[in-house]
């Protein structure tokens, strides 16, 4: 990934790397799953995440709603660590963004 565009409290929109051009990709729920280098979308100011998975800021609000980390970009006070790591936080990630979308349809 290229960027993470917030505003207004959501993310608005994701920009892939593809040959030719960028992709630009809206939704209305991400999970940022991409591993240590996605660190850098979400800039030097997030802190750590919410106990829904949302990165925060270093005032430590929630940088956007809609958007939900995963992965190596968590820590873990559990002491699971790899594969195993990535499986459950992407798979609770998902669940979340999931439920969030829904309830934003009703």
């Amino acid at each position: 990934m290229e960027k993470l565009e917030i505003y207004d409290g959501l993310c608005t929109e994701l920009r892939v790397a593809s040959p030719g051009h960028a992709l630009i990709l809206h939704g209305e729920s991400v999970v940022l799953a991409a591993g240590q280098s996605s660190v850098s979308l979400l800039g030097k100011a997030c802190t750590g995440h919410d106990e829904q998975m949302h990165p925060l800021a270093s005032t430590g609000s929630v940088m956007a709603r809609n958007l939900f980390v995963a992965g190596s970009l968590l820590q873990s006070d559990a002491g699971i660590k790899g594969d195993a790591m990535d499986i459950l936080t992407g798979y609770r990630a998902g669940n979340l963004a999931a439920a969030t979308a829904v309830l934003q349809l009703l």
